[in-house]
């Protein structure tokens, strides 16, 4: 996992969020509201907004994924490998018992585990 959650707010644009990734180099964003996980910005997120031809100043509200599926910090790499097959994403956001984001797992560090 990496500790680290890069999160932003939901009327962001959709060209600051992906400058926000190139930037950090990652994949993903977790959007946040009132300290809760509203969504979550991934490339592929990205490449949809640009193939339905949506202008790169909408906030990404508008594009983001908001059906978040999480784990919590003490699932097994067994947990966390099936949900991302199941739903098959690369990232996935880690909670703690509250819900609230701690971390940010991808498929990049579950390979490094095999």
């Amino acid at each position: 996992m990496t500790p680290t959650v890069y999160a932003v707010d939901p009327y962001i644009s959709i060209r600051e969020a992906a400058r926000e990734m190139v930037s950090r180099g990652i994949g993903s964003l977790l959007v946040i509201s009132e300290g809760n996980i509203v969504g979550i910005f991934t490339e592929r997120d990205l490449a949809k907004a640009i193939s339905q031809a949506r202008s790169l100043d909408e906030p990404i509200i508008n594009a983001m994924t908001k059906d978040v599926i999480t784990v919590e910090i003490d699932d097994s790499i067994s947990i966390i490998k099936e949900k991302m097959i199941k739903a098959n994403i690369r990232h996935l956001p880690v909670v703690d018992k509250e819900g609230k984001p701690v971390g940010m797992i991808s498929i990049k560090d579950l390979l490094m585990h095999v």
